[in-house]
C-alpha cells in the first residue's frame, strides 16, 4: 500500500531536477559550439595566412597587394574563405621583412578580433581568446 503514496510524492522531483540541470547543460552546449567556431576560424585563418604568404613570396608582390588580398580573403570577397570571417573588422597585418631578398623568407602574420556568438556577455572574456592570430612564411622567389 505504501508504494502508491511514495510514487505520488516523487512526481515533481524529475521536473525540479530538470529545471536545475537544464541551464547548466545548455551553458556547456553553447560553450562547445563557440569553441568549435573558434577552432574552425583559427584553422581557416592559418589557411589564409599560408595562401597570402605564397603571394608575398612572388617577385613583384607589394605590401599593399598582399594586404589587399588578405582583406579580400578575410571579408569573403573571394571563394577561398567560409562564412564567418566577413565581420567587418580590419585585422592588424604584419609583413616582414620590408625589403624582400630572393631566397630569403617573408613572413605574413595577422590578428583578427574574435567574439563568441552565443555567450559573449556571460563567459566570453573569461573562457575565449580575444583574437584569432595566424602567420605563415614562404621563401621569396627569384
Amino acid at each position: 500500500m505504501r508504494h502508491g503514496k511514495t510514487h505520488r510524492d516523487q512526481r515533481g522531483a524529475s521536473v525540479v531536477e530538470m529545471a536545475l540541470l537544464l541551464p547548466v547543460l545548455l551553458l556547456v552546449l553553447f560553450a562547445i559550439i563557440d569553441y568549435g567556431r573558434f577552432f574552425y576560424l583559427q584553422s581557416m585563418a592559418a589557411s589564409v595566412a599560408s595562401e597570402v604568404a605564397r603571394t608575398a613570396s612572388l617577385p613583384d608582390a607589394t605590401d599593399a597587394a598582399v594586404t589587399a588580398e588578405l582583406l579580400a580573403k578575410l571579408n569573403n570577397t573571394s571563394d577561398a574563405t567560409p562564412p564567418g570571417f566577413g565581420l567587418g573588422v580590419a585585422p592588424s597585418v604584419s609583413i616582414t621583412p620590408a625589403e624582400r631578398v630572393p631566397g630569403q623568407p617573408v613572413t605574413v602574420s595577422f590578428s583578427y578580433p574574435f567574439e563568441p556568438l552565443i555567450l559573449p556577455r556571460l563567459v566570453g572574456s573569461a573562457l575565449f581568446p580575444a583574437s584569432i592570430t595566424a602567420g605563415a612564411s614562404a621563401v621569396v622567389e627569384p
